[in-house]
């Protein structure tokens, strides 16, 4: 769990950092970034969703064929 919770630190400190980074550097492709990333991420991780739900049905439908 402290590992867990370390990693996720890093990974939060690093965006911060990035962003005010991006900021510093120009505001017009920060807010563009900071608008278009969030979206991205959300749909990536809907599609790895629904082929982590279709992968775990064809799991189960090939047990039924094969009878394990």
């Amino acid at each position: 769990m402290t590992e867990a919770a370390n990693e996720l630190g890093r990974l939060l400190s690093a965006v911060v950092m990035t962003a005010i980074a991006i900021l510093i550097l120009d505001w017009r492709p920060a807010l563009f970034v900071l608008f278009i990333v969030p979206g991205t991420v959300l749909i990536s991780n809907r599609v790895a969703r629904s082929r982590n739900c279709a992968g775990a049905a064809m799991t189960v439908r090939t047990a039924a064929y094969t009878g394990l």
